[in-house]
């Protein structure tokens, strides 16, 4: 799960951390807490020669999953097109300001 000062997943919180099963991929390496330094802006969690990953906040959809409507995540993205993980928080409407 992605959280948020503890709480539910929101937009432009100074903080998040990222709560994984034990074992997985994502407990190995990503697990912790992340500073979102500038609101709005993506954070840069992983970077090597073959990859990169980041969260961001951004709109999809996922129709093979029954997800037709665009809403807004919080998203893990793999090598900048890859959508590995993602926590929905909110419907594709613009955030506000303060959300942001």
């Amino acid at each position: 799960s992605i959280t948020t000062n503890d709480t539910e997943c929101h937009l432009g919180d100074s903080y998040f951390c990222v709560d994984s099963n034990p074992g997985g991929v994502f407990d190995l390496f990503f697990d912790g807490q992340y500073r979102q330094i500038h609101d709005g802006v993506a954070v840069w969690v992983h970077e090597d020669d073959m990859t990169d990953m980041y969260i961001a906040a951004v709109t999809m959809t996922f129709p093979h999953i029954g997800l037709y409507n665009e809403f807004w995540a919080f998203a893990f993205i793999i090598n900048q097109t890859q959508t590995w993980a993602f926590c929905i928080i909110g419907d594709g409407d613009e955030p506000t300001d303060i959300e942001k």
